[in-house]
């Protein structure tokens, strides 16, 4: 896993408004995690097939929202253009 420093590093350049007070950091099969102030979620995909498949998941969210019935959770914090490799 890169070290947690990094990610933090990658998530205050590229959302300086967010406030870190606190960090839990789990490894997944496909991403490493980071939850952030136990509210914000942020996966790191490991491989170019795991960036590819998030990729789809944040549009296929972004799709979704406002079609179902049902609540569908609205990333607010992505990277989207850089996924993908």
């Amino acid at each position: 896993m890169t070290a947690v420093a990094d990610y933090l590093r990658i998530v205050r350049d590229r959302f300086p408004e967010i406030v870190v007070d606190s960090v839990a950091t789990y490894s997944g099969q496909f991403n490493d995690v980071l939850i952030l102030n136990d509210a914000l979620v942020f996966r790191f995909p490991r491989t170019d097939a795991a960036a590819a498949a998030l990729r789809s998941e944040i549009l296929t969210l972004q799709h979704l929202r406002g079609r179902l019935p049902i609540p569908i959770p609205a990333p607010k914090f992505t990277g989207i253009e850089d996924i993908g490799r």
